[in-house]
């Protein structure tokens, strides 16, 4: 399943949305007008440093929500960019669980190892 996870990712278009508010979001802009986008699958960005160690994990944004999307008014994006293959990788194991697996966690030291554990 990795190998289908990396080709998959690869041919996504998944966003990073920094927002006013601090929050950072990924997803997929399905549409976008003058003034909001409307994004698919949105998950949220957690973040922790402790003991010289980056965590980073995700949890859906809106989880509460009938559908898997959200509007996201344009005047609330600090930044918008790109991402890699590999948090694209991560972002679709945690949409491919559905909430299941809701939480990643990825672990980044100073030597740039990395290890990628589900819970």
């Amino acid at each position: 399943m990795n190998d289908l996870v990396k080709e998959a990712a690869a041919g996504l278009d998944v966003k990073q949305f920094k927002l006013m508010n601090g929050e950072t979001v990924l997803g997929i802009v399905k549409e976008e007008t003058r003034t909001t986008l409307i994004i698919e699958s949105p998950i949220e960005l957690l973040e922790s440093y402790e003991d010289d160690t980056y965590r980073y994990g995700f949890k859906h944004w809106f989880e509460f929500s009938v559908n898997d999307e959200a509007t996201l008014f344009k005047s609330s994006l600090v930044a918008l960019s790109d991402i890699n293959n590999n948090i694209k990788e991560s972002y679709l194991k945690v949409i491919i669980s559905n909430g299941t697996d809701e939480i990643s966690n990825e672990s980044i030291s100073d030597n740039n190892t990395s290890n990628m554990t589900c819970h």
